[in-house]
């Protein structure tokens, strides 16, 4: 007999004599932390019960934002282009109704094709002249994987030059 969450429910029998096993499959759960006991008697009914079990159901994928703040602490909007001389980078992720965020990976470069493989644990510095990629991505501790996700980062702090040409008539 299974005691799933309070309720009582039967349990497939497999097998005979002194190796018996018995099983049940359940399906359709949430996402949440379900308890069960597990109760058992042989043919000179003799019972014993399991002390109460629990398991946890997480298919809730961790998701992980990005923020940036400019030299002058101000917001960055990414994808933008800034006279900044750098971006402070703030990495935040988030589980939902999950177990937890385990840790999140990044990296950055200029190709946006690194593999994200640095743990974050503070704030990091993107101060690339042109245009950078910082990719990430989060696990839960039942090691739920988000996709890879990027985000552009463009300084320019080079001046515009302009030259002025003078013509005379002939």
């Amino acid at each position: 007999l299974l005691e799933w969450a309070g309720a009582n429910q039967s349990m497939t029998r497999v097998g005979s004599g002194t190796s018996v096993s018995c099983n049940t499959t359940k399906t359709g759960l949430s996402d949440g932390s379900y308890s069960f006991k597990v109760w058992a008697n042989e043919s000179a009914s003799n019972m014993n019960v399991t002390a109460s079990q629990t398991v946890t159901i997480d298919g809730t994928v961790p998701t992980t934002s990005i923020s940036g703040v400019k030299n002058n602490n101000q917001t960055y909007t990414f994808n933008t282009v800034t006279p900044s001389t750098y971006i402070n980078v703030t990495l935040s992720c988030s589980d939902g109704s999950g177990v937890g965020c385990d840790k999140t990976l990044y990296c950055a470069d200029t190709s946006n094709a690194c593999t994200p493989s640095s743990l974050y644990a503070a704030i990091f510095q993107v101060s690339t002249e042109g245009t950078s990629y910082v990719r990430y991505l989060s696990n839960d501790t039942l090691n739920n994987v988000e996709s890879t996700k990027s985000s552009t980062i463009k300084i320019d702090t080079t001046r515009p030059t302009w030259t002025a040409n003078q013509t005379t008539g002939s």
